[in-house]
């Protein structure tokens, strides 16, 4: 009886020194975890360039800034598909953000593009004289507002690029889109203060058509079945930034789409952040 209590005795010992042991190997691998995840939460909240927005709803950010490439094209101008198509492309890249703006200058030669406006034609002009340019072409881009290429020039355009995205490596300032409900809005954060010597910058919108295609008729184009991409619809400015975090509701009501209801394209927003010499400094996009 006495060997059957102490086998009884060191079998339970033996069971409560294994669950002992199971449980402080339990502990110490959740330590570990635990430890683990908050050193590399570290390395990448601390290699981040982005904030996240406490809000419901999608959301959209990048752990890079996007460079802005803005595209003047007309369907009746015969120089401009192979730009054209060089920005898709583009636009399949995750550091580039591009919009194509049709201008209405070239409607007059028989064919009447029917994404142009006075608007972006005055838009064009603009960068012109900021850029020190005597006159428009297309196909045209403009990098981040501060530097332009033949739309076509793809070694150009790509150099163009990268110098852009450089610069803009040093602004440690995120640009986000956010929806709740409904709700669209526009996040700034950044990530150390920001130089305002040339005054407020302007928060601007850009809704466009993600691809359009056109069968022309008439014009240098005729007979051609012409694809676009981003096609800019309405270009509005909808905000000043003067500093610090700020939150903008955007103008995408129903109302605000009415005009775009009978699209046969899914639309997109694009937002950026441009001073008032043209200089691009955040720019960010997603479909809608």
């Amino acid at each position: 009886m006495t060997q059957a209590f102490f086998a009884s005795r060191f079998a339970k010992v033996k069971m409560y020194h294994q669950d002992v042991v199971g449980i402080r190997i339990k502990q110490i691998f959740m330590i570990s975890i635990g430890i683990l995840g908050l050193f590399f939460g570290q390395i990448t909240l601390s290699g981040s360039s982005y904030a996240q927005i406490p809000v419901g709803g999608k959301q959209t950010h990048l752990d890079h800034t996007p460079v802005l490439v803005e595209l003047f094209t007309s369907q009746g101008c015969i120089s401009c598909p192979p730009a054209d198509d060089f920005l898709a492309e583009l636009s399949t890249r995750p550091d580039v953000v591009v919009l194509s703006l049709h201008v209405d200058y070239w409607d007059y030669i028989g064919w009447k593009d029917p994404f142009s406006k006075t608007a972006f034609s005055e838009r064009q002009r603009h960068y012109a004289r900021l850029l020190g340019k005597r006159m428009v072409y297309t196909p045209q881009m403009v990098i981040n507002g501060r530097s332009e290429v033949v739309g076509s020039h793809r070694g150009a355009v790509q150099k163009a690029i990268e110098a852009a995205r450089e610069k803009m490596s040093q602004q440690k300032l995120a640009l986000l889109i956010s929806q709740d409900q409904d709700q669209w809005h526009a996040h700034i954060r950044p990530m150390r203060p920001y130089d305002f010597g040339s005054g407020p910058v302007l928060l601007r919108l850009a809704l466009y058509e993600d691809t359009t295609a056109t069968d022309v008729r008439r014009g240098e184009n005729r007979n051609r079945h012409l694809k676009n991409t981003h096609v800019v619809r309405d270009l509005k400015t909808v905000g000043q930034w003067r500093g610090g975090d700020l939150d903008v509701p955007l103008p995408l009501s129903q109302k605000d789409l009415a005009p775009l209801a009978g699209s046969k394209s899914q639309l997109g927003i694009a937002l950026f952040l441009q001073q008032s010499q043209g200089q691009v400094i955040a720019a960010t996009h997603s479909l809608m």
